[in-house]
């Protein structure tokens, strides 16, 4: 992350969850991510292979979003595994997000194991040119 982004929204806990209602005995692991920006919005692109829309599980509440993903791709029973080099881990994240973003416009999706959060900038954070008269 570079310095401009790294004060804007920061990484708050990798591996141990705050809340642990929905949280089984499974190990979490933190799951990499990318973080861009625009004058528009932040972006994420967070890493879950083996999630989808109904596995993951995302909550604003002040300035923490939180990401809980389980791994609904369990192999197949019938076979022997021989070597494994995937982690089958379950995903947590959470991000502080500036005051600057409007939490209730923040978008999600997941395609291709990639969940894509849009973190829009609120319209009075936004640079505005000033017509002189």
């Amino acid at each position: 992350m570079n310095n401009e982004t790294s004060t804007c929204i920061e990484e708050t806990c990798c591996s141990t969850p705050a809340n642990t209602e929905n949280v089984t005995s499974e190990a979490w692991v933190r799951p990499h991510y990318e973080i861009d920006r625009n004058e528009e919005a932040f972006r994420l692109r967070v890493y879950v292979p083996g999630c989808n829309k109904s596995s993951v599980h995302l909550t604003v509440e002040n300035d923490l979003l939180t990401l809980n993903a389980t791994r609904n791709d369990q192999p197949d029973k019938s076979w022997k595994p021989l070597r494994r080099e995937l982690n089958r881990s379950n995903y947590r994240l959470e991000v502080r997000v500036p005051e600057k973003v409007d939490p209730s416009a923040i978008g999600a999706n997941v395609e291709d194991g990639i969940l894509h959060l849009t973190l829009p900038i609120r319209e009075a954070e936004k640079p505005r040119a000033i017509e002189v008269s």
